[in-house]
């Protein structure tokens, strides 16, 4: 198996940090798209409600919106 080289971004500013945690919501948002409809993906959105998290809340929301998208719901 190959091995990746690559250098991260290891800015930890407040800036630096919000924007990494900014692409990991996008970046799992997308990757939830990918599941079929018949392996109901908006099950992720469910869990994510259903832990009592405000943050796991908003990335729910945020999930649910990128599913409608790419499902043509909206």
């Amino acid at each position: 198996m190959p091995i990746l080289e690559t250098t991260l971004n290891s800015d930890s500013s407040n800036e630096g940090l919000a924007a990494v945690v900014r692409a990991l919501k996008i970046a799992v948002a997308l990757l939830v798209t990918r599941i079929p409809l018949e392996h109901k993906p908006y099950a992720v959105c469910d869990a994510l409600n259903n832990s009592g998290e405000s943050s796991a809340s908003e990335l729910a929301d945020l999930i649910k919106q990128f599913l409608d998208k790419a499902h043509n719901r909206t």
